[in-house]
Order: C-alpha cells, then structure tokens, then sequence
C-alpha cells in the first residue's frame, strides 16, 4: 500500500495563521520521520518574492497534541513539521511532500508530490473604508484590514463624529473577518469623520 496524505493542517491557501504554526501530515498508514525527511522541504516567501528554505524538525504527534488540535487519528500515522526558528509575518508558506515518500513499511512510495501554501498574518493595518458618494444612509459601510477583526472588538473601538448610536447586536457578534459591513443609523447630508481606537 502507498502512503497517501488524507489530510493536512494547515489548509491549502489558509490564511493569516500564528507564527508559531507547525505543520500536521496525515497519512493513511504508519509513517517514519527519519525516511520521511528527505521527502519533505519547507520553504518561505516573503512579500517582495524573495524564497528562503527553512530549516525544519519532523516528529510524531503526541495522542494529546492530537486531541488538543481535534485530529482522529493514530499517532504513527502523523507527522508534524516544527520550524527551528518562528515563523515572519506577511509570509508565504510552501511545504512539498515529494514522490517516492515511504510509509515506516513496505516498497511502494507516494505517487505524487504535492505542494502545501499558507501564510501568516500582516502587520495590522486600516486598509480602508468603503462607501458610495454621496453615500445612501440606509446603505451598508465596508471596513477593511490587513488581518480579521472581531465585530465585537471592533465597536468597541469605534467612534463617529457627529456620533451615532451602534446597533447593540454587533457588540455581540464573534465572527471576524477582514471586512466588515455595518449598517449605521447616519443621517442625510452629514459629514462624519471616522476614529479608530489604539486596542483594536
């Protein structure tokens, strides 16, 4: 049987991981991690294309490594790639797991190579603010960012002068995301300015 990658974590094209994030393979048999080395490289690329080639560590999960990150499978069967040094912001992430890779038995190796890409988050900014002009006050404002915010962290630090009142719920949403719709209650033919607070 050929060893077969079921599943990896990170996704393919994640985005705005930790820097402290490590790399889990799942295979669908037992797997070594010193055959499996030379199969694997870890690569980074940096926002101005420059590709450095990461030095890397290759081990077997514990079963509560495995239970903490919510994976249902055999220890021998994963394999986590543990970068020597943290990982940069505003990086691309490329892991290659190449053909030929063995299991810790048998002669038949991984058919193809397969390539993995995530990054990691920017550094937080206000990318901008979205709204038509003159802007419709019944309709939605956009708020963009470098990296997810929390709706609730956002209201929070907001400010809008002249002031306006925030509808309550979005002090209660978890959901985050690098955009953000709002429907403020603003008036017609008001001028507003926008200030965002320093915990955000």
């Amino acid at each position: 049987v050929r060893p077969l990658l079921r599943q990896h974590f990170p996704q393919d094209k994640q985005q705005w991981l930790d820097l402290d994030t490590e790399m889990l393979l799942i295979f669908n048999l037992p797997m070594n991690p010193k055959k499996a080395r030379d199969f694997i490289t870890f690569t980074a690329m940096d926002d101005k294309s420059r590709e450095t080639v990461l030095e890397f560590d290759v081990k077997m999960p514990s079963k509560k490594e495995l239970e903490e990150n919510d994976i249902d499978a055999p220890p021998n069967t994963v394999l986590v790639l543990k970068p020597r040094l943290k990982l940069k912001t505003d990086t691309r992430y490329f892991v290659q797991v190449r053909e030929g890779l063995f299991g810790d038995e048998g002669s038949l190796g991984f058919d193809k190579t397969r390539i993995i890409e995530f990054s990691t988050f920017h550094e937080f900014t206000f990318v901008g603010f979205t709204a038509e002009k003159p802007h419709d006050p019944t309709s939605e404002l956009q708020f963009q960012f470098s990296n997810p915010v929390i709706y609730k962290d956002f209201v929070k630090n907001i400010r809008l002068v002249p002031e306006v009142a925030i509808p309550e719920y979005y002090g209660d949403w978890d959901h985050s995301d690098d955009r953000l719709w709002m429907s403020l209650p603003l008036q017609p033919e008001t001028d507003y300015k926008l200030y965002l607070g320093p915990d955000l």
